[in-house]
């Protein structure tokens, strides 16, 4: 608020970054940071655990082209970060290169993800029975 009063203030800029950029931003990382922690506390194994949270960073993943912002600069940003626009037949211009890496990051840890899980349940069933 301070930075966002000063710059106001000295004429740097009068688009009020800190309400349209900063204080969003970290609302979302708080809120995420707060499901990521109150996974921490379920009582499942830590297969399970692991899985949860790379289906909530694949669900950041798959949310992002949909975001739209005010900003151009920012939105251009998020535009540009899009699994759905990969081209795996182009691996040379940059931004297709850097959707094609998005998507496979996307795929590898939706994989991850289900393979945890499972051997999550199977771990966790097997204690079941013993009991």
């Amino acid at each position: 608020i301070v930075i966002n009063s000063f710059t106001i203030a000295n004429d740097y800029t009068n688009n009020n970054w800190y309400w349209k950029i900063a204080l969003p931003t970290a609302l979302i990382v708080y809120f995420f940071l707060n499901i990521l922690l109150s996974v921490r506390f379920l009582k499942i194994n830590r297969l399970l655990k692991t899985s949860i949270i790379l289906f909530l960073i694949d669900l950041v993943y798959f949310i992002v082209p949909f975001v739209k912002i005010d900003n151009s600069n920012i939105q251009k940003e998020i535009n540009e970060i899009n699994i759905f626009k990969a081209d795996f037949s182009n691996w040379i211009s940059g931004v297709a290169l850097e959707n094609n890496i998005h998507c496979i990051v996307f795929l590898a840890m939706l994989t991850l993800a289900i393979v945890f899980f499972v051997f999550g349940l199977i771990r966790y069933f097997k204690r079941k029975n013993k009991i």
